[in-house]
């Protein structure tokens, strides 16, 4: 291996991670091995498979069994180019698990020290994107969608990482919430958000109206127009 790294000929590694990430040095000594690879800008890739998929789960905690939790360590593929990682449904299924117990700290990670590489094939899939809306506007004025996917909630002060919300009584991780404002945010559009009424239990209610690029004014002018027909707003009683 050695040999082909000093000659500069990029090599192609799958490495496949089977055991549960405590109990043995085999899942801690993989990931070393794995970053020393990718170091010597090797075409690196990660799988997933068996007890593995533990390897992943988010909020591990080992202070009951004394040794290190090294997954956070996932967060710095990224730095690596280390981008293709594949986890297997079937184990996941198996062991009673999905894709939401994944751990949602190293994608918070990821973003944070995104290779510019990385941010510019980031950054033509949001200009693709830009352009579907670009063709949308064409025939609609306006996008009315919810801005968030629940009302007002009380502040959790945790880390962002650690918070949760109720949705449809289920919980899910308060980073969640960005999905229906990314909307807009994620294509630089604007959108202007409208009162529509109180929900059960008197906390307000809000759409979004999004418009096509530029447009403010328009997204404005609909949320002014909304409130002199509708009289949406009330004040919530917070006693």
């Amino acid at each position: 291996m050695d040999e082909e790294l000093e000659s500069g000929v990029v090599k192609k590694f799958l490495y496949v991670n089977r055991r549960a990430p405590h109990g043995t040095i085999y899942a801690h000594e993989a990931l070393e091995v794995v970053l020393i690879a990718a170091a010597f800008e090797q075409d690196v890739s990660l799988a997933f498979i068996d007890d593995g998929v533990f390897q992943l789960k988010k909020d591990q905690d080992t202070s009951e069994i004394y040794t290190k939790n090294f997954s956070k360590i996932y967060a710095a593929l990224e730095m690596y180019d280390v981008e293709k990682l594949y986890v297997e449904k079937q184990s996941l299924e198996s062991r009673g698990m999905t894709a939401n117990d994944l751990s949602v700290d190293a994608l918070l990670a990821k973003g944070t020290v995104l290779s510019h590489r990385n941010w510019i094939r980031q950054n033509y899939a949001r200009e693709q994107t830009k352009i579907s809306w670009e063709n949308f506007f064409k025939e609609w004025d306006i996008l009315i969608c919810p801005q968030l996917a629940t009302t007002a909630i009380e502040h959790d002060h945790r880390k962002i990482s650690e918070r949760t919300i109720m949705v449809d009584n289920q919980e899910q991780r308060y980073f969640q919430q960005i999905f229906w404002p990314g909307l807009a945010v994620n294509a630089h559009l604007p959108s202007t958000v409208f009162p529509t009424g109180l929900s059960k239990s008197g906390m307000p209610i809000g759409l979004q109206a999004v418009g096509g690029a530029y447009e403010d004014k328009t997204t404005i002018k609909f949320a002014e127009l909304y409130e002199q027909e509708f009289k949406a707003f009330v004040v919530p009683n917070l006693d």
